[in-house]
């Protein structure tokens, strides 16, 4: 229904939004499976700022972040000779 006099008009059809107007979706992923959603490539990235290039499925097959990977690594895997992963 369209209005062309706006007296006439009720005030619901006056005040409604445009139909054809879209909110932006958010490039930032948020939530429990927020890391998954940019490892898929689905969203840029995490609210802590993690990209995809910092993501890595661990052998368990989570999605982990490099970093976190490796420090645990380096603390509970030790080189024969007692040094950490370097």
């Amino acid at each position: 229904m369209t209005c062309t006099i706006h007296s006439k008009c009720p005030l619901w059809i006056l005040n409604r939004p445009d139909p054809f107007i879209f909110e932006a979706v958010s490039k930032i992923a948020t939530g429990k499976r927020a890391k998954v959603a940019v490892f898929k490539g689905r969203k840029e990235k995490t609210v802590s700022g993690l990209k995809r290039e910092h993501l890595m499925i661990n052998k368990r097959g989570k999605v982990v972040s490099k970093k976190m990977n490796l420090g645990f690594a380096e603390v509970l895997f030790p080189n024969k000779n007692g040094d950490l992963l370097s």
